[in-house]
């Protein structure tokens, strides 16, 4: 965390520590305990550095969600037990964001899939994807296949009310305490 925050940076979006039964909320056991402690080591390194720790990635990768991260990215992966649907990844699915965060406690920042990604670009432009993303209850945009189409149209969607400002300033409410957390 220290050379991070040396070369000016203040997230590390690159932690992984996926375990054998990754979709389940539990006492973590044996080698599932061992790298649960090692993640939550890792992550209160980075806090001490003024890093904020991002996991990779929700759902295959819930370890340490209640105590060790502020931020995880969602997957663009289909899942329908999370999604209840078919044909929705779980970074644009409001029911999977739901899932995080009110039955696994996470309060953190919820960060989309790369909306550059092949499974959101063949079904959404970068305007859809980055509204669909925000709708769905996620804090941050990750990789827009276009930025300024992809900001033009949120700021459009909140002057239309298809966002709320409530929204909005629950995602910078965290995204502020976040950032404070690890000043």
């Amino acid at each position: 965390g220290k050379y991070l925050k040396e070369e000016g940076f203040n997230m590390n979006f690159a932690l992984n520590a996926v375990t054998k039964n990754a979709n389940e909320k539990r006492a973590f056991k044996g080698e599932d305990a061992a790298i649960a402690k090692l993640a939550i080591a890792e992550t209160n390194a980075y806090h001490e550095n003024g890093i904020i720790p991002v996991f990779q990635t929700f759902p295959t990768n819930v370890l340490g969600i209640d105590k060790a991260t502020s931020c995880v990215i969602m997957e663009n992966v289909l899942n329908s037990k999370i999604t209840g649907s078919e044909d929705v990844v779980c970074s644009m699915s409001a029911q999977a964001v739901e899932k995080l965060r009110k039955e696994l406690g996470f309060s953190g920042i919820v960060i989309s899939g790369p909306l550059n990604d092949e499974q959101i670009t063949k079904k959404y432009d970068a305007k859809a994807s980055a509204v669909a993303a925000i709708m769905a209850g996620n804090d941050l945009l990750y990789l827009p296949s276009d930025f300024k189409t992809a900001y033009q149209g949120v700021l459009e969607a909140v002057k239309s009310g298809s966002i709320s400002i409530e929204q909005i300033n629950n995602s910078v409410g965290r995204k502020l305490t976040k950032k404070y957390e690890n000043n």
